[in-house]
């Protein structure tokens, strides 16, 4: 073990922020008019406890603001969803089947750089709760609390050694799969 600023970790492992794993970090964006079908419109409220999406409540835009109006919110497989305004920290991991979709801006979106890290990993950290004391100590407090995209950016991470990463992965995705389905 090493020490780091996280506390000790296995020696050949890393601290690394959110920022530097990934491809993207940003927010939605609130839509002037709304669908009755078309693509699929996630708010926090659509994200459950269980991570999952609830797809029999969610909202919709056309194809033409997905395309855009909403091109940067656009959410992609993959990409991890998590809460910034309103009910703070609920994150769900994005899969194919509720494609294609955009979001607003109480919810951020994290698109994992794949060559460093497989975003599982990064959804699992997640799962494990490293981001909650981060998240809860960088709050903003207005009419409505809320999280900065800068306070999501920073959040540490520790990485472990490619070779753990690559078993890590090997299992996980298996797994992941099976719940999925």
């Amino acid at each position: 073990m090493i020490e780091s600023e996280l506390g000790a970790i296995p020696e050949g492992w890393e601290i690394t922020t959110l920022e530097k794993i990934s491809k993207v970090i940003t927010k939605g964006t609130t839509p002037k008019n709304f669908a009755s079908h078309g693509v699929n419109y996630i708010k926090v409220e659509n994200i459950l406890d269980d991570h999952s999406i609830d797809k029999s409540k969610l909202s919709f835009v056309d194809d033409e603001t997905h395309n855009n109006l909403l091109k940067r919110s656009i959410i992609e497989e993959k990409d991890i969803l998590f809460s910034i305004a309103g009910t703070l920290s609920k994150f769900s991991f994005v899969t194919n089947d509720i494609l294609p979709a955009n979001t607003n801006q109480a919810v951020s979106i994290i698109r994992i750089d794949n060559n460093i890290v497989n975003p599982l990993f990064v959804f699992s950290c997640f799962l494990a709760d490293f981001h909650k004391e981060h998240c809860f100590r960088n709050l903003q407090q207005s009419v409505q609390a809320n999280l900065s995209l800068t306070t999501i950016r920073n959040l540490k991470l520790i990485l472990p050694s490619n070779i753990i990463l690559k078993k890590y992965e090997d299992k996980i995705i298996d797994i992941f799969n099976k719940i999925h389905i």
